[in-house]
């Protein structure tokens, strides 16, 4: 019940922390040898202030992908636009903020939805993906307000690209908004799926988007 978004790195289980699970640091760690568990990893992002250790892991929910030589790995926020990479042993390498998008609500924390505005919880990265020279993820930019009432379920028609090192690649913006998607290992194009068009998949050559500008 402690887990959210688990993934394995070298000789061990992590996983961020679930809603309301009081952590200074970002990640939970099982190492698969001598099975003993413990925190992982840098805190949490100095963005917020006056909030506790249990909101913390609610207000830093993220999405993470592992580099496939299996020595990196990348998280990216959902309530900021922010992107960190790591080191194996949970270093922060890289961290990525862009400054224009650092408002955040405590609506959020709150433990009745029913209290929450939607209009002014904005949402930004919603999966990631990556390969051995590149990480993607999937960018809204919209409220939760504009998400629930829109006619179409798919999140988003936006993807972000990095290098390992933390570099600006490219802006992909497809044709259509779509919900989930994986990259192949070259680099050469994506896959995306849709809600609306779930026996559908959209194939995006990558090689015309990396002439487009940067985001």
């Amino acid at each position: 019940m402690d887990l959210s978004h688990p993934f394995v790195l070298n000789d061990s289980i992590l996983s961020g922390w679930s809603v309301f699970q009081e952590s200074e640091k970002e990640y939970l760690c099982l190492n698969l040898n001598t099975k003993e568990v413990s925190e992982f990893g840098p805190p949490y992002p100095e963005i917020i202030k006056d909030i506790s250790s249990k909101q913390k892991a609610s207000a830093f929910s993220k999405i993470i992908t592992v580099k496939p030589d299996n020595n990196l790995f990348s998280s990216a926020y959902d309530k900021f636009k922010i992107i960190r990479i790591y080191s194996k042993t949970g270093k922060i390498l890289k961290e990525i903020r862009f400054k224009n998008d650092m408002y955040f609500s405590k609506d959020i924390l709150l433990k009745n939805p029913e209290n929450i505005n939607l209009d002014k919880i904005k949402l930004h990265y919603q999966k990631i993906k990556s390969t051995n020279k590149y990480i993607y993820a999937l960018y809204s930019g919209k409220s939760l307000s504009e998400v629930s009432n829109s006619k179409k379920s798919s999140f988003c028609n936006e993807i972000h690209v990095w290098d390992w090192n933390g570099n600006q690649i490219a802006k992909l913006i497809l044709d259509k908004n779509i919900y989930s998607f994986v990259v192949a290992s070259n680099n050469e194009y994506i896959i995306g799926t849709a809600l609306d068009d779930i026996d559908v998949f959209y194939k995006y050559e990558l090689d015309s988007f990396f002439k487009n500008e940067k985001f």
